[in-house]
């Protein structure tokens, strides 16, 4: 902070295995991770911030359902029998999903059919799977040294602002200790003197 242009901060998280792009300024999409293993199976590994495991077991779900929970709530009105409309056999977009999860990380494996994993990794596997998420780092709220709320446009606005103010605190921590350091030293000293 010696006169040096401070260097932009991107969003971060800990144990975060995705990836985070600045798409515009203080806005960033961050991607989930998604692999395809074979012909007909795909390895979904992290889900984008902000997307919680439960939900993205919900959205497969219904990505698994389709259009059948559709027609029975009677949104889409088609001919259905035995699997057949109009007499082109019906594809689910998946076959099942399996969730092999631990405490700190996602895992579906994902079994589909060839053709639709095609269509898949055409529209793109992280958009497919719904991967991708937005944030924005423009409208950042936070209390000031008078502990008022303030809204900050940016991480470096309240890295500047709140540098200088640190900075005199560390060095008064700093003369606090050393005075606490000498005053135990000198007591510490005149004990070992002391006559009986």
């Amino acid at each position: 902070m010696s006169g040096e242009d401070i260097v932009p901060m991107v969003p971060w998280w800990r144990g975060f295995k995705g990836e985070i792009k600045s798409t515009a300024k203080h806005k960033y999409d961050v991607f989930g991770v998604v692999n395809k293993i074979n012909d007909t199976t795909v390895e979904i590994t992290e889900l984008p911030i902000h997307k919680w495991t439960q939900n993205y077991k919900a959205e497969l779900e219904q990505m698994i359902l389709g259009d059948k929970e559709k027609e029975r709530e009677g949104s889409i009105k088609v001919p259905y029998c035995d699997g057949i409309r109009h007499g082109k056999l019906i594809s689910q977009m998946f076959q099942d999903y399996k969730e092999h999860h631990d405490n700190l990380n996602v895992h579906f494996v994902i079994n589909m059919g060839a053709k639709e994993l095609e269509k898949a990794e055409q529209q793109g596997l992280l958009e497919f799977f719904k991967l991708i998420s937005k944030i924005n780092t423009s409208n950042m709220m936070c209390f000031d040294f008078d502990g008022k709320i303030r809204k900050y446009d940016s991480a470096e606005e309240i890295l500047e602002e709140f540098y200088p103010m640190r900075l005199a605190f560390y060095q008064k921590r700093k003369v606090w200790r050393c005075f606490l350091r000498a005053t135990f030293t000198l007591t510490h000293d005149t004990k070992g003197f002391s006559s009986k």
